[in-house]
């Protein structure tokens, strides 16, 4: 009897083929997630600027009475991390400097927004901006006081000298309405990578309310869609920043206070998009009454270190994702090697390195049941031919052969699976540890935090990972392995930007891989077929 050739668009075939798929929109599904893509706006182009949000109608009553043509005033403030520029109105930091990070151009990061109307922390009352009349007490104390007939503001800001963040006190006498501290994230536009590779870099709104719970919202400049429209309530903690530095508000003070966000949106070269998104931190106090907001205000990196030793709920606006768990103690063991080393390149090595071995027993077990049903594939092909008009009697056999040889056909797959969660834990760490940015590795890799700009990492995987799945052992027909074999140049093209320090994690964990298989296909023990497929196979022929 002829044997039929077989058909490319077979079952098996199509479900390799639509497994490809379903893993290409699945990535850029979780990319498109994690790292929405922004939209370029002209450096160069001037555009209608508009307000989307306009404050409450509540907020306007008294604010005729607190209107002052008064002369801005600063008061400057620097020391070893932080230097300040406190402006008169609203008593809000009007520039910020970090002194110890530089941003991609080389230059000092910088944060706040000198055009905007209203600053960095700023108190508003009643929707009336306030001129306050500042002082410096101490070295690292400022003082400032509004006082309009009956109603008085004190706000006293104690600047940690060493640490990025100040203890801030505001005492309300009389107050007439709504007490709002703003922060202000002005949106900064960042390069595009396509829509299956998008940038990495993002802004975010982060708010800690109620019971310990938590929203997050990333900012994408192509949506001017207000991210918390609705107000949230017992507000704990605010945090508006990029996804290496943040501005943020922890709030201590007896009555809670709400939170909701407004936008701003410009419009350039013809389209609409966001400009400014402010966070509005709001006491909702009795009208006439007397209260005291105590707060720290951080400005500085998204360091989980750093920000834990201010307040460990900060810790939560760094995006390590759901598995966070695994992703903390991995920037431990990471930042370990790095305090050996001094170089968090090497430090990237070593710890992909004690990952794999870690997981070499479940590597193990996946080789040794990949081999199991390798040996068997010429009788589950015989089962096959021999009951292809019979499905039911098909698999009656196939589960009756793998119950005899010992093989549970998924035990290869499963060791995988149990790896997604480290890999995806590795991603969120190296994708978004404050450690890596503008670190160096070597030679052409200066910043471990961004993309390899002469793409050599992403190659070096793409070859590795193609090598690395040539030689294993696979119960794939030769057309199926064909189709898997363009994931390499998939995985290739998805690293182009994404950052170097991810990229080298990849490049080691596959470089371990091919000598984890050269062992493997070199163990001759490893290789003999088991006896009762032998005598099986023999038998049939």
């Amino acid at each position: 009897m002829n044997k039929q050739e077989p058909s490319f668009f077979d079952s098996k075939t199509m479900m390799a083929i639509g497994l490809v798929i379903a893993i290409i929109f699945g990535w850029q599904a979780y990319l498109s997630k994690k790292y929405p893509q922004p939209n370029k706006l002209s450096e160069t182009g001037t555009g209608s600027t508009t307000a989307q949000t306009a404050p409450e109608a509540k907020d306007k009553q008294d604010s005729k009475v607190f209107v002052e043509n008064a002369e801005e005033k600063i008061i400057t403030y620097e020391s070893g991390p932080l230097n300040l520029e406190i402006s008169s109105k609203g008593m809000g930091i009007k520039r910020a400097d970090l002194n110890q990070y530089k941003d991609r151009k080389g230059d000092r990061v910088s944060i706040g927004n000198q055009n905007t109307e209203s600053y960095l922390f700023e108190t508003q009352v009643a929707g009336a901006r306030l001129n306050f009349n500042l002082e410096k007490r101490e070295n690292n104390v400022i003082a400032g006081v509004f006082k309009k007939g009956d109603f008085e503001i004190e706000r006293i800001f104690t600047i940690n000298p060493t640490k990025y963040f100040i203890d801030v006190e505001t005492k309300y006498k009389n107050i007439p309405g709504d007490a709002v501290v703003f922060i202000p994230e002005k949106i900064i536009p960042h390069e595009g990578r396509g829509p299956l590779v998008p940038s990495g870099e993002n802004q975010s709104v982060f708010v800690n309310h109620g019971n310990n719970s938590h929203e997050r919202a990333i900012i994408d400049s192509k949506k001017t869609d207000n991210p918390f429209s609705k107000e949230l309530s017992t507000v704990s903690v605010v945090s508006m920043g990029s996804l290496y530095f943040t501005s943020a508000l922890v709030d201590y003070s007896e009555i809670s206070p709400f939170f909701s966000t407004s936008i701003k949106t410009t419009t350039t070269d013809g389209e609409l998009h966001l400009d400014t998104v402010t966070g509005k931190v709001i006491y909702r106090y009795s009208q006439g009454s007397e209260h005291t907001a105590k707060n720290k205000f951080y400005i500085g990196p998204k360091d989980v270190e750093i920000l834990g030793a201010v307040d460990e709920r900060l810790t939560q606006t760094v995006n390590f994702g759901w598995f966070s768990w695994i992703s903390k103690p991995l920037l431990i063991l990471m930042k370990f090697f790095y305090a050996i080393f001094k170089n968090y390149g090497v430090a990237i090595i070593l710890m992909t390195i004690i990952i794999r071995l870690l997981m070499l027993p479940l590597m193990v077990s996946s080789y040794r049941s990949m081999k199991k049903m390798q040996t068997l594939q010429p009788l589950l092909l015989k089962i096959k031919e021999k009951h292809k008009e019979n499905p039911q009697q098909m698999q009656i056999e196939t589960m009756g052969l793998y119950k005899a040889q010992g093989v549970n056909p998924v035990a290869g797959c499963l060791p995988m699976f149990l790896q997604l969660p480290i890999f995806m834990a590795l991603y969120s760490l190296l994708g978004h540890s404050i450690e890596l940015y503008r670190a160096p590795f070597v030679f052409w890799i200066h910043d471990l935090s961004f993309k390899d700009p002469y793409y050599v990492l992403p190659v070096i995987m793409g070859i590795a990972m193609f090598v690395q799945q040539k030689i294993t052992p696979s119960t794939m027909d030769p057309t199926q392995q064909k189709i898997f074999l363009f994931m390499p140049i998939l995985f290739t093209f998805f690293m182009l930007s994404l950052p170097s320090g991810l990229t080298l994690y990849m490049v080691i964990s596959s470089l371990f891989g091919i000598a984890q298989q050269h062992f493997f296909l070199n163990d001759k023990s490893k290789q003999t077929q088991s006896p009762i497929a032998a005598q099986s196979v023999s038998r049939d022929v």
